[in-house]
């Protein structure tokens, strides 16, 4: 089998980034290097409870053991343990093949977490990090669509899920989109729904040819990454790079009530969701404005009501009504996102979607 290595970004300056692409990218695996002699970081810690607060399971390399003193090799194992327990992850040292066989079936319990020694200097330790890369396997609940939540409002729920995460023009081919499928099937020549865009509108799109690893498809399964050249349906209207936007999506249409007829999907200006305040100093309020990272999404939304409460603080559990500052966009009820504004985060899951009017149709 094959791996996709995405390389995210360690420095507290570029976090959104490394955001972007714990949510959108839908990575099965998240690798934490630490470096032995540095010791476990302040961004250590975020990148930890972020990855445990998305129900990514991790995996650590300890690296630089061959320039690291005995005593601050111990103290950096100590505290890394200390904050995957606080996490609720049982640190896994792998110290020989049985062990790499043992952390490979078992990281996909979101319990356990192996923690390599590393040094590519003397190549201590290489060789059963990169067993462990050849034996481990996709969970296949990361990509299961279960509707079930007692508390979820599933409605206008896709047969098709297609977050977008990259957007290119490749001359003599056209607009190519590129992302996961989350939900469905797409096969050639099928008719998507592009958007939102700006206005909160879709536009209806053809896929003339489909791309997985640099190889044509006829047909893309949920689960798997893929590039899509598309077409727009709408001959007044021509697909330009710079009309993309992050959020935008792929989906299939919605049935009308009555008839066979196909409605575009709508986006939504407000939702309401279950969130926890994983951190903040001080108390949170109507009027409070995180940035919302939700899949590809990553937008600014402020508070307009917390039920049954006025004020939150950290560790507090309340439901919360979000309103979007600047754009209509494309959530699912039931996804999980991130809120953070500064060192203040949270987590939350949508429980229902407030439909919104586009302003106007393209074109």
């Amino acid at each position: 089998h094959s791996v996709t290595m995405i390389d995210l970004c360690g420095h507290e300056k570029y976090l959104k980034t490394t955001l972007f692409g714990l949510t959108g990218l839908m990575p099965d695996l998240a690798m934490l290097v630490v470096g032995s002699n540095m010791g476990v970081q302040m961004m250590t810690r975020e990148h930890i409870s972020i990855a445990c607060a998305l129900n990514i399971p991790i995996f650590v390399a300890v690296t630089k053991v061959d320039i690291c003193p005995e005593n601050i090799l111990k103290t950096t194992r100590t505290a890394l343990a200390k904050v995957l327990r606080a996490n609720g992850k049982l640190p896994f040292p792998v110290k020989d093949m049985t062990a790499v066989q043992t952390a490979a079936e078992t990281i996909s319990s979101d319990r356990i977490t192996p923690v390599f020694t590393l040094s590519s200097v003397t190549g201590q330790g290489v060789d059963l990090l990169r067993a462990f890369v050849a034996k481990v396997r996709r969970s296949a609940l990361r990509y299961a669509t279960l509707d079930s939540d007692p508390e979820v409002v599933y409605e206008r729920m896709p047969t098709i899920h297609f977050p977008i995460d990259c957007v290119y023009e490749v001359k003599g081919v056209g607009l190519v989109v590129g992302g996961t499928l989350l939900r469905g099937r797409v096969d050639l020549a099928c008719t998507l729904y592009l958007g939102p865009d700006r206005a909160g509108a879709f536009l209806p799109v053809s896929i003339r040819s489909i791309e997985c690893r640099r190889v044509t498809q006829s047909e893309v399964k949920r689960g798997q990454s893929a590039t899509f050249a598309i077409r727009s349906l709408n001959r007044k209207v021509v697909l330009r790079k710079s009309a993309f936007r992050k959020g935008m999506v792929l989906v299939d249409g919605l049935k009308a009530p009555t008839g066979t007829a196909v409605l575009p999907p709508k986006a939504c200006r407000e939702f309401e969701a279950s969130v926890v305040i994983l951190h903040h100093s001080t108390t949170i309020g109507c009027g409070y404005q995180p940035v919302i990272h939700c899949g590809v999404l990553r937008q600014s939304a402020e508070m307009v009501g917390i039920k049954e409460r006025e004020t939150l603080k950290t560790g507090e559990r309340a439901t919360v009504r979000f309103r979007f500052l600047y754009f209509a966009d494309y959530v699912l009820p039931g996804s999980t996102f991130i809120f953070r504004e500064g060192r203040a985060k949270g987590i939350g899951k949508i429980l229902q979607t407030y439909p919104a009017n586009p302003l106007n149709a393209p074109g």
